[in-house]
């Protein structure tokens, strides 16, 4: 048994802040994910996901990018409660297909995270 906080993270964390996620209509991340991956729903309860995106060169100077979706579950047939992770390659563009809307607010080492700012205006950047 592995033990996690459930907590966004990169190896240096250098931006760090938090993330809102309006779901499609018709579509459940979660569930869906679970369901098309043939998890049976009636035995595992989704609770939360981790999206991971890799940028990175390979020796020979080429882009190495990899994505990669863990969905965490209760196991009902469990007497405690159990978690699994269950993780599958996916590419940007089918993950961001389940999100009507989704924000992403991060600042250096999360030094303004949940800090109320007085915006004075905006200026568009052409």
């Amino acid at each position: 048994m592995n033990k996690e906080v459930f907590n966004a993270e990169t190896k240096y964390g250098d931006l760090k802040g938090s993330i809102s996620i309006d779901q499609q209509y018709n579509k459940s991340l979660l569930e869906d994910f679970l369901k098309e991956s043939n998890i049976d729903l009636t035995q595992y309860d989704p609770i939360g996901i981790k999206f991971d995106y890799n940028n990175t060169l390979s020796p020979d100077g080429e882009d190495n990018i990899f994505s990669t979706i863990f969905i965490y579950a209760i196991d009902r047939k469990m007497d405690t409660e159990e978690i699994v992770k269950f993780s599958k390659d996916i590419t940007i563009k089918d993950f961001f297909s389940f999100f009507k809307r989704f924000s992403l607010f991060v600042s250096e080492y999360g030094e303004y995270s949940n800090h109320e700012m007085n915006i004075m205006k905006v200026e568009k950047i052409i």
